[in-house]
């Protein structure tokens, strides 16, 4: 058949291709290079036609291409791909994300946002599992086009990859323009072993981890292939050597049989963000928080670098490189294995260092430094947190011998009592007044950003807002005001001043501290030296009673009965409301909004309680509200309960007639929530510690008052109960932290759409339940779906991609009308989650 006769068998016999299925989805494994483990699949189409046979996509991709038919082929492959997906998980196989081709035809000539949407929904399929490969070439003239379509995809939560990178001349400038997660190194670049060859690899990966993009090689044919690309840090591999692209049905068991293992989806990130360091810099941490962070450093050295994976209160070192080794050398280390052993001997001064350094970066997410003397020698240290998966972190550890480096050591050795200021203060601090800059000595017990030639004044409002007992900071903040220091260390006369204030320390609550601010007399007139020390019990039991009652002072204020109720109505944590004669809110204060958590007074003035739908049985309120607006008495304390943020309040409120010219126009109000004791303890009972909604014994006691109103008002009521398809394997794939923080998310989002007209428990798992005042069939179907799409569109949670599905079941009661029949579906439910557990 020659080549005009092939295009028209494909063009005449796509249609039914697809329809009869001759059109299969084959998977080629993606190997990670660091764990040696296969992380993805690529899915190719092949076309097995019972009358030719096997057709190469060589023939029938650029016929269709060329057509604009392409998309009829893509589209298919999406279903296809879900399908396939369906049936393993069912199967309960290990998944793994796949990557398909997409062309620009498919975007211009379809929506492939809803098809990719539509068929995901279709099979439950997350949203992370799909990655989007498009070659340089496919983006064609069209460019701005493309890069919004790719934005579009990046905000639903797919990543794009670009495909064949280097194959054209516009690449640098598709990397500028376009936000490409993965790039895939053209394998004419791997195929051939010239030096040069080589060089263009190394430069390539060297510049797309710079900027922060991920890296994939196809072609690896050889072991000498896949050694270069690994140690060059090549992120993944692909090509015969690893596997060819095969069925389905047939990759597990090759895998299996060549004793590859399966990457478990809850290491798939982990790795990812560990793969982000650039091996082959000169400075990895540096470009990796550049990158973290959107900036630039265009200076630097040479990193002497580890990476250190902590676990359960040990560590081993994942990777170190030679000038880590050269550098612990020079320090008198001879080995890493030695280096293993002083960092866990709990006595030594490494361990007790680098445990202060974890506690700081985790609190504070940003790099932290210090340094020390150890066999003679000054050393600086810098830890960074490069990745964490439930109790796994891995550090970016980094250590200089600073004991040649003249420049530093000046810095650093300003004054001669160093090693006293060491053993006698928390903190110490050089103060620049002539620049209002402030540089960091040391700091032993407070977690707060690294000053380095910063701006003074902005290091301590971080300082009070961050560690300062509320009291003292206006304390502190006087004390360390720059611009009056001068002028009060002249009057003390002693170029010293001190000031008691209570602070947080790392691990403890608030102590006091006494801050001492001195003034350098020698060559450096303009430098200030701030120290802080925590005191010793036995110090502050003999603080002069002034000093303990820092911060409270007495103001002469001019009271008027108009200030009075603007500022008792503005600052009071009491909701306080006014209605008028029928019962519809006029106004409330601040307190009331939050309570609620209404953003806005207007979303209540005009309406009443019934309206707002937050009691249970409104009828009780209504009553005493009709008797003040005709009889002008008056109601306090009485006890009722409320639906707020998805669960049940019980409340005390107090409500009084609102009086103009003789007559009663309106009602005002206030409630506040039961805090006897007892009460606290049994609403604590109620709730699910995990997501803050109701537990099963909170929603059996609701349901009660639930029922009672309908038999006593026959004020009919929906049931909704809704679970998380497949969480089972959300846990298995995402670890319990990142699961429980789904739960939160998803109650969170059920209780935004059902407002403070619903109740909302957790029974167990990951099963829930609504009740919600009586609506119509199609409102009954429209808060389920509003539900569904609501939790499904949360794209990440904690910065991890995550895709979520419910189920959701309704019935009203009016239909049941039976407690032991609602009690009985609920005990199904947990005992189901109990199950799954």
């Amino acid at each position: 058949m020659d080549k005009k006769e092939a295009r028209r068998y494909v063009l005449d016999n796509i249609d039914n291709a697809i329809n009869k299925g001759y059109i299969k989805l084959y998977y080629q494994p993606i190997l990670r290079s660091m764990t040696g483990e296969i992380c993805a699949m690529e899915g190719l189409a092949r076309w097995i036609d019972p009358k030719l046979g096997i057709i190469s996509p060589g023939d029938f991709v650029p016929v269709l291409e060329e057509e604009r038919l392409i998309y009829k082929l893509d589209t298919y492959l999406i279903e296809q791909m879900c399908k396939e997906y369906s049936v393993a998980f069912e199967r309960g196989e290990d998944m793994l994300p796949v990557s398909l081709n997409f062309s620009r035809h498919d975007f211009e000539d379809v929506d492939i946002n809803k098809v990719l949407n539509t068929n995901l929904k279709k099979y439950n399929v997350p949203r992370e599992m799909l990655n989007i490969e498009i070659t340089e070439s496919a983006v064609g003239k069209n460019k701005e086009f493309m890069k919004e379509q790719f934005k579009k995809l990046h905000e639903e939560g797919y990543e794009v990859w670009m495909d064949d990178f280097g194959s054209e001349y516009s690449t640098l400038n598709m990397l500028k323009d376009i936000d490409f997660d993965v790039v895939k190194l053209d394998m004419k670049f791997v195929e051939t072993d010239s030096v040069k060859s080589k060089q263009i690899v190394k430069f390539m990966i060297d510049m797309l981890k710079t900027i922060g993009i991920k890296t994939l090689a196809e072609g690896v044919e050889t072991k000498e292939q896949l050694e270069f690309l690994t140690n060059l840090g090549c992120d993944k591999l692909q090509g015969y050597y690893i596997a060819k692209p095969m069925p389905g049905g047939d990759v597990k068991e090759y895998l299996k049989e060549r004793g590859y293992k399966i990457e478990k989806n809850i290491d798939m990130r982990y790795n990812d963000e560990i793969a982000k360091i650039n091996l082959l810099s000169s400075k990895p941490v540096t470009e990796y928080q550049d990158i973290k962070n959107k900036t630039i450093d265009i200076m630097g050295y040479v990193d002497a670098l580890s990476l250190i994976e902590v676990e359960n209160e040990t560590f081993r070192f994942k990777y170190y490189n030679e000038m880590f080794l050269k550098e612990i050398r020079s320090l008198g280390i001879e080995s890493i294995e030695e280096m293993r052993e002083k960092l866990l001997d709990r006595e030594h001064e490494f361990h007790k260092k680098l445990k202060y350094m974890i506690y700081t970066v985790d609190e504070t997410g940003k790099e932290s430094k210090t340094d020390g003397i150890v066999n003679g020698c000054f050393y600086l240290v810098r830890l960074f947190k490069i990745a964490e998966e439930g109790r796994r972190r891995t550090y970016a550890y980094r250590i200089e011998n600073v004991s040649n480096n003249t420049d530093f050591l000046r810095q650093y050795n300003r004054f001669k009592e160093r090693d006293i200021l060491y053993s006698l203060f928390d903190i110490v601090d050089i103060i620049d007044l002539k620049n209002y800059t402030i540089e960091s000595i040391f700091k032993r017990s407070f977690v707060n950003r690294e000053a380095n030639n910063i701006d003074a004044q902005s290091h301590i409002e971080e300082f009070c807002n961050r560690n300062v007992y509320p009291i003292d900071k206006e304390t502190v903040r006087n004390f360390y005001d720059l611009s009056t220091v001068e002028e009060r260390l002249k009057e003390s006369k002693k170029n010293i001043l001190v000031e008691y204030f209570r602070a947080k320390m790392i691990g403890k609550g608030y102590n006091w501290h006494i801050g001492f601010l001195v003034k350098d007399e020698g060559e450096e007139k303009d430098k200030l030296l701030s120290c802080i020390v925590e005191l010793e019990d036995e110090i502050v039991r003999r603080m002069p009673l002034e000093r303990m009652l820092n911060g409270i002072k007495e103001d002469d204020v001019a009271f008027s009965e108009s200030s009075l109720w603007k500022n008792f109505t503005t600052n009071t944590d009491i909701g306080i409301f006014w209605k008028d004669k029928n019962r519809r809110f006029v106004g409330v204060n601040r307190a009331f909004l939050d309570y609620y958590n209404i953003k806005s007074v207007d979303n209540i003035i005009g309406k009443n309680d019934e309206d707002m739908g937050w009691h249970v049985d409104p009828e009780k309120f209504k009553d005493d509200e009709e008797d003040i607006l005709k009889r002008g008495i008056q109601t306090h304390g009485v006890h009722g309960t409320c639906i707020n943020d998805g669960s049940i309040k019980n409340i005390r409120a107090s409500k009084m007639p609102y009086y103009r010219n003789g007559k009663i126009e309106g009602i005002i109000g206030y409630f506040v929530e039961e805090t006897d004791n007892n009460m606290l303890g049994k609403v604590d009972s109620y709730m699910d510690e995990v997501t803050g909604a109701l537990n099963m014994k909170g929603l059996l006691d609701i349901v009660q008052d639930y029922i009672d109103s309908y038999i006593m008002h026959r004020r009919d009521f929906d049931i909704y109960y809704i679970d998380i398809v497949n969480f089972r394997h959300f846990v298995d794939s995402n670890g319990v932290r990142l699961s429980t923080r789904v739960l939160q998310e998803v109650v969170k989002k059920i209780k935004e759409v059902v407002g403070v007209t619903g109740t909302v428990a957790r029974i167990g798992g990951d099963h829930f339940v609504v009740l919600k005042s009586v609506t119509t069939d199609e409102e009954d179907m429209q808060l389920q779906e509003e539900i569904k799409e609501e939790v499904y569109n949360i794209r990440r949670i904690d910065h991890v991609p995550c895709t979520i599905y419910l189920t959701i079941e309704s019935e009203k009661f009016s239909e049941v009308e039976n407690m032991e029949k609602i009690i009985e579906h609920l005990i199904r439910e947990v005992i189901r989650a109990d199950v799954h557990k």
